[in-house]
């Protein structure tokens, strides 16, 4: 008898989860990874970050939700004899755009432009670990260029050990 009622107490529960449809969000996360990066003046280098940002759910702008912000964020640390040459460099997209990557299931690769820490030594040809954050925000737009919440964000983060080209 005890079997019985706890049988049909598991029923509703999942009833219930097939009833919930899943987020696309979450079955193909975001996903940022950098690549290989070319150096000029031994200062700057271009790194090419690839984001892949999958759709959010459509009821989202349905309820008035539209893309407010998308970030990206890059660090770059390399090995210089005794010291670590550093460089980071952040982009921001607010509305009316453009925007650096779209929230369509695609990849978009996005050349950024690091400098070296003034402080340090400069970077070289070699490997380097590039740590690189990507995140796409929706949320109510405001007439004067801000947003507020209730708000729906995708984030994604990386490390990567990528080759320093001259």
């Amino acid at each position: 008898m005890f079997k019985l009622i706890r049988a049909l107490a598991l029923v509703p529960s999942l009833a219930l989860v097939l009833l919930v449809p899943a987020n696309a969000a979450a079955a193909n996360p975001m996903t940022v990874s950098a690549g290989n990066s070319s150096l000029a003046a031994r200062v700057a280098l271009t790194v090419p970050v690839t984001v892949s940002c999958p759709p959010f759910d459509p009821t989202l702008t349905t309820q008035g939700l539209s893309l407010v912000q998308e970030y990206i964020a890059v660090n770059v640390e390399q090995a210089s004899g005794r010291q670590i040459a550093r460089g980071s460099s952040t982009l921001y997209s607010f509305p009316p755009g453009p925007w650096s990557f779209a929230c369509d299931g695609g990849s978009t690769t996005i050349n950024v432009m690091v400098l070296a820490d003034p402080a340090g030594p400069p970077f070289h040809g070699g490997q380097a670990s590039i740590s690189t954050g990507a995140s796409a925000t929706m949320g109510f737009a405001t007439p004067f260029g801000g947003y507020y919440c209730p708000c729906a964000s995708q984030s994604a983060s990386a490390i990567n050990i990528v080759q320093v080209s001259r």
